[in-house]
């Protein structure tokens, strides 16, 4: 199996001291990646809100602290970021914002941001280039910021991907899609696209900091605390997964 763990929403600040909604999402964040570089696993992915402002600091020490780790990391951005400053201050040695490609597996990162917008969109450019990459199989795990389902928390639901449909028909014509990963709404989700020729799993994995309730019409936050996915990936398309909440972790604002 090859070993992969998806960490999302971090939202870094410059000082490292600052909090959101109560948490200190440095603290939080450094507490997960401990635990996920104590599984060891094959690569991290990391799908966007990196930073809470966009801000050149943030993504430096963000870069450190992955590479420290000594695991490749791939990482794409949210509404929150700012793609221009992850492209000088973010990417490095061992810090990619591109795919890869993994035995029988690619990662196919895609950026799903809108300037100036909570939701998200994928341009035509950027479908193309999905529909191409998965043309190449045999199996592909696909990740973005914005889910592309309903995740049934009504007012997140309206922030999400608001081409999903768009993005369903490109996957449901390319049997290598297997696994899409996303964040965006601070809570746990999954679900199944069923297809004659192949089934997708399609996972919203919770926040590095703070979580937000589900099934709620305005937001709420959550008491549960930090957490990652972890995901094993078979040469014969087989996946594996679990939402893992940090020991004792339930925040406190």
């Amino acid at each position: 199996m090859f070993w992969l763990a998806h960490l999302t929403d971090l939202h870094l600040f410059d000082d490292p001291a600052q909090r959101l909604r109560g948490v200190c999402t440095e603290e939080t964040f450094d507490r997960v990646l401990a635990t996920v570089v104590s599984r060891q696993p094959d690569a991290l992915v990391l799908t966007g809100d990196l930073t809470q402002d966009g801000g050149a600091i943030a993504y430096a020490r963000l870069r450190a602290k992955l590479q420290a780790t000594g695991i490749p990391a791939y990482c794409l951005p949210g509404n929150h970021d700012s793609p221009e400053a992850m492209e000088q201050h973010l990417r490095g040695e061992g810090v990619f914002l591109q795919g890869t490609g993994w035995g029988s597996w690619q990662l196919v990162l895609l950026d799903s941001t809108v300037p100036g917008q909570v939701g998200g969109c994928l341009s035509p450019s950027t479908l193309d280039f999905l529909r191409r990459s998965l043309a190449e199989g045999p199996w592909a795990v696909v990740a973005l910021h914005h889910p592309a389902c309903a995740v049934g928390t009504d007012w997140m639901d309206v922030l999400g991907l608001v081409n999903a449909a768009d993005f369903w028909q490109v996957c449901q014509g390319q049997a290598a899609t297997r696994l899409v990963l996303q964040g965006h709404a601070h809570q746990a989700f999954e679900t199944e696209h069923i297809w004659p020729t192949h089934t997708v799993t399609c996972c919203v994995t919770p926040s590095t900091c703070v979580q937000f309730r589900p099934c709620t019409s305005t937001l709420e936050v959550d008491s549960h605390g930090p957490a990652y996915r972890w995901l094993g990936l078979g040469n014969n398309g087989e996946i594996c997964h679990e939402v893992r909440y940090l020991e004792g972790g339930k925040n406190t604002p």
